[in-house]
């Protein structure tokens, strides 16, 4: 009878020790994919960042393009009626001169 105690009390020790190498490794097992969750978060947050600065470089770039065609527009319009109506005066009032005894 003393002889099944002890077997038992043996099978007993064995499963808790089973037990506690079992959980050991879960946490283990836990902690290498917490691990490898947070290296690839980090990694997937710097490819977001990279992207982000790429994406805000392009915007800024294609913003300054298209203010300076506005400029290039503008100074083209202004340089058009400054040539326009740069030294007719004499003929532009005569025309309007014109206009106004014509009625």
């Amino acid at each position: 009878m003393n002889e099944i105690i002890k077997e038992l009390y043996t099978i007993e020790e064995r499963a808790s020790q089973i037990i506690e190498n079992t959980q050991r490794k879960k946490q283990e097992l836990q902690d290498k994919k917490k691990e490898r969750e947070e290296l690839i978060e980090k990694e997937l947050q710097g490819e977001m960042e990279g992207r982000l600065t790429i994406l805000r470089t392009q915007m800024e770039e294609q913003a300054e393009k298209e203010i300076q065609e506005a400029i290039q527009k503008n100074e083209a319009s202004m340089e058009a009626l400054d040539k326009k109506y740069d030294g007719n005066y004499e003929e532009k009032a005569l025309e309007i001169l014109k206009r106004i005894t014509e009625v």
